[in-house]
């Protein structure tokens, strides 16, 4: 029986991937130790090992990014990395992550050369088509709970499109839902992907950055 050659106490787990952000500090790289409980608590890295560690908004955190990367630019090259216990002594670790950094910042200024020689994959991801924005605003209405019909998100993608001055993006979609949702929840009803709570939300979320950019909402999209 192929089962009981195993030793049992391994198991077959999934591979982890921890996401972290603009929490991220210097001293959270490294193991942190709680005097009360006396245990140690593991930093995103090495709980990440043999998985995916995400860092998101790379260049916001509470850490520098050149220190950030300084942290980790000998562990990418030795695949190992060095913890110290509070008592001083130092553990030799494996570095088996998979790191991914997601930015909307140049890399070039938040990463020297030598860094970006080891990270061999750099993919831009460009804005969606009204296409593809449409399938994002669909998963938006079902994520939070909003009512709509395949004839209803074409005429909603293209709206947010024009109130956005063409500069489609992602997160735009989930915005634009979220408050068509509060607005329903103000109003008192269910919330439903129609023409005039996407013209309201794109009112509420869009019309400052018009404002801003000295041009104005679609009349189409001026709420009644």
């Amino acid at each position: 029986n192929e089962a009981r050659v195993h030793d049992k106490r391994w198991v077959s787990i999934r591979r982890p991937s921890i996401l972290v952000g603009g929490e991220l500090t210097a001293a959270s790289l490294e193991l942190g130790y709680d005097p009360i409980t006396h245990f140690y608590q593991a930093p995103p890295h090495l709980k990440a090992q043999g998985g995916m560690l995400v860092v998101d908004d790379f260049g916001r955190q509470r850490v520098s990014p050149r220190d950030l990367l300084n942290r980790w630019i000998m562990a990418f090259e030795r695949q190992r990395d060095n913890l110290v216990l509070r008592t001083g002594e130092s553990l030799d670790l494996p570095f088996h992550v998979n790191l991914l950094f997601s930015t909307n910042l140049d890399p070039a200024a938040l990463a020297d050369d030598a860094f970006l020689r080891r990270m061999p994959y750099k993919v831009y991801m460009p804005p969606p088509t009204l296409s593809q924005f449409k399938e994002i605003l669909r998963r938006a209405c079902e994520e939070c709970q909003v009512e709509y019909s395949g004839e209803a998100l074409d005429p909603a993608a293209q709206s947010i499109r024009d109130a956005s001055n063409g500069q489609l993006k992602g997160s735009l979609a989930r915005d634009i839902v979220s408050i068509v949702v509060d607005n329903a929840k103000h109003d008192g009803h269910a919330p439903a992907l129609t023409p005039q709570a996407v013209g309201l939300a794109c009112e509420q979320s869009l019309s400052a950055i018009c404002h801003r950019s000295g041009s104005s909402l679609p009349h189409s999209l001026e709420h009644e």
